[in-house]
């Protein structure tokens, strides 16, 4: 496993801090991506969840060889097994060239009634496809 860069390091880091804060605010949080080719954070939110995720995804191929890291964004559901009825979840995946793959991982999430948002450490979910064009 090729060793994560300190750039996407801080990109990733910086992305997820984002939808916390978002979760903070009782926002929803939509497919955010975060890349080095653009200044701002890219959100997609005019379709499902899957074609966000879809047409976020599309977006890096579309960068091209102007993108060099990327970290995305999405939420959802993890269940730890069929029995489980799931929890709510901040996934995301993070790619740089030069990596053989993407990885992706994620962090549980619960609404406190009287403070923040409550979030796990992040956790390892696998390797993922580069998404590079």
């Amino acid at each position: 496993m090729a060793e994560i860069s300190e750039e996407l390091d801080k990109l990733s880091v910086a992305l997820i801090q984002t939808a916390i804060d978002m979760l903070d605010a009782h926002d929803d949080v939509p497919v955010m991506l975060a890349c080095d080719c653009e200044e701002e954070l890219l959100t997609f939110e005019d379709d499902t969840p899957d074609g966000c995720y879809r047409a976020a995804r599309e977006q890096i191929r579309e960068f091209g060889a102007a993108c060099s890291r990327y970290a995305l964004l999405y939420e959802g559901f993890v269940q730890e097994d069929e029995a489980d009825p799931g929890h709510p979840a901040l996934l995301f995946e993070f790619g740089e060239r030069g990596m053989e793959c993407a990885w992706s991982g994620y962090m549980l999430y619960q609404r406190s009634e009287t403070g923040p948002v409550e979030v796990t450490d992040p956790l390892p979910a696998g390797e993922e496809e580069l998404l590079f064009g």
